[in-house]
């Protein structure tokens, strides 16, 4: 097996697929990411993973070269012709080798660019990744750490994001998530307006038509001087405040987790989600019993069948209590129905159907937040209020707790409670705020520290480190069990 450098001579800076694959003959088998990965296969990885991003961005494909960049109904289609090549190659059993390397590398550039471009990174920054890519691919020794064999995130978004209008429905599911259907609760039929049961075939609905000046009537005006709604504070219960993990998350609230890209907190959700699903204690109580609940998923980055649900089996969660809410089913005026991406501000309807239908659900994951608001306006606190409103109502009628996931901004100088991304009104309405940072201290580079910005609820000022640790094709995360300040 030829080492790192003869790899890094021997792969020119621009190939076309065909090339490399002529280059990288099937003699090698390798089941997936693994620090002992022949060199010759992550490189492989690497530079079909630009070659997909270089694809999208120049919008290159079948032959020919798109007038536009980032053509969108190209890169569906080349999306599907890349699919259908790897899936040659495991009919021939050929799937495991460095021509499979490069193919899946290929694939999921092409997807991570479209990704992008859909949360509103323009075609100017893309280019300006791909040098970022190209120095990533062309890594000589070739590093196999597993921080190491992700790329690097893509730039932060510089324009309005894509809506499903914008999008090939195509390509729906890997931008906006997988689909599943709830069918929305029958609407009450809409009273007949006056006119409408004069004319109605029916006597008895006729004869509760009104005559002419009463149907003109102007409706009653409310008072001038509103009333206030009171209770007084004797004729409050008091109630136990209920916690899903002590301390830290609360039943019936609203908490945030908050962190750069690359730094885990997705893992994060997922462990806390297979601890409930499963049962397990939770890392800082190992002697107190956490009682198994079900779990309802909201994930708009992360696609269910090759990173989700690896990443739940290798936290030990119960897959059967996790359910994953990939679209909403809308019926039309019409009487047709269409399949659509969930929308906070008018599906929590379905988000609670999705509760009801689990056994004693404990938790609702919603990773991230901002990709959920709809046309809100993420900057306007009034607007972010109400949506936020309407999810604390149904967390609180139900018992359970929402832990919600969103991004910091680039304002390094300010205090971490001015850093989540949006308006303040995200961090001024959940009860607590965790954020994940990298521990600077450690020389390893891969300590992260889950530390407390906001907890209106818990005394403990205290957090808990961890590291991803490799597991199989994934990683999981691995707590310690010492708190930190």
């Amino acid at each position: 097996m030829a080492d790192a450098g003869e790899n890094t001579a021997a792969v020119p800076t621009r190939l076309t697929v065909g090339e490399l694959l002529q280059m990288y003959p099937p003699t090698m088998r390798v089941t997936g990411w693994d620090p002992t990965n022949p060199p010759a296969v992550e490189r492989a990885f690497r530079r079909g993973y630009v070659i997909g991003v270089r694809r999208f961005v120049e919008s290159r494909g079948f032959g020919f070269v798109h007038d536009e960049p980032c053509d969108l109904e190209l890169a569906a289609g080349l999306a599907e012709h890349l699919d259908r090549r790897r899936g040659e190659q495991y009919d021939n059993d050929r799937w495991s080798d460095r021509r499979a390397a490069l193919l899946r590398g290929c694939e999921h550039g092409l997807l991570d660019a479209v990704r992008a471009r859909a949360a509103g990174v323009s075609a100017a920054m893309l280019v300006n990744w791909l040098d970022e890519l190209d120095t990533w691919a062309a890594e000589n020794p070739i590093c196999l750490e597993w921080e190491h064999a992700m790329p690097p995130d893509w730039p932060e978004p510089d324009s309005r994001p894509l809506g499903r209008a914008d999008v090939p429905k195509r390509l729906w599911g890997e931008v906006f998530g997988l689909w599943a259907s709830f069918t929305p609760p029958a609407e009450p039929p809409r009273p007949l307006g006056n006119f409408e049961r004069i004319l109605h075939p029916d006597p008895t609905v006729r004869r509760t038509a009104t005559s002419g000046n009463a149907a003109n009537q102007p409706p009653a005006v409310a008072a001038r001087n509103p009333t206030p709604v009171t209770v007084r504070l004797a004729d409050v219960q008091p109630e136990l405040l209920r916690w899903l993990w002590p301390g830290c998350i609360a039943l019936g609230k609203l908490t945030l987790l908050c962190g750069d890209p690359g730094l885990g907190k997705s893992f994060v959700t997922l462990d806390l989600a297979a601890r409930v699903s499963s049962g397990t204690t939770w890392p800082d109580l190992p002697l107190l019993p956490n009682p198994a609940g079900s779990v309802v998923l909201l994930s708009a980055e992360d696609d269910l069948a090759d990173t989700i649900r690896p990443r739940l089996d290798a936290a030990g969660a119960d897959a059967t209590r996790v359910v994953a809410i990939q679209a909403v089913r809308r019926i039309l005026v019409t009487g047709q129905t269409q399949d659509d991406y969930f929308d906070l501000t008018e599906d929590l309807p379905a988000l609670e159907a999705a509760i009801q239908q689990v056994s004693d659900c404990r938790l609702v994951i919603i990773d991230p937040l901002t990709a959920y608001l709809g046309k809100t306006d993420s900057h306007k606190n009034a607007e972010v209020r109400a949506v936020l409103a309407r999810l604390f109502e149904l967390a609180a009628r139900h018992k359970v707790a929402v832990l919600a996931v969103t991004h910091l901004n680039k304002a390094n100088t300010l205090p971490a409670i001015y850093r989540a991304m949006g308006s303040l009104a995200f961090v001024a309405a959940a009860r607590a705020v965790w954020a994940v940072v990298r521990d600077e201290d450690d020389e390893t580079g891969r300590r992260r520290l889950f530390v407390p910005v906001k907890n209106n609820l818990g005394a403990d000022e205290t957090g808990l480190a961890y590291a991803l640790e490799p597991a199989g094709q994934t990683a999981s995360v691995q707590w310690e069990s010492d708190p930190v300040n």
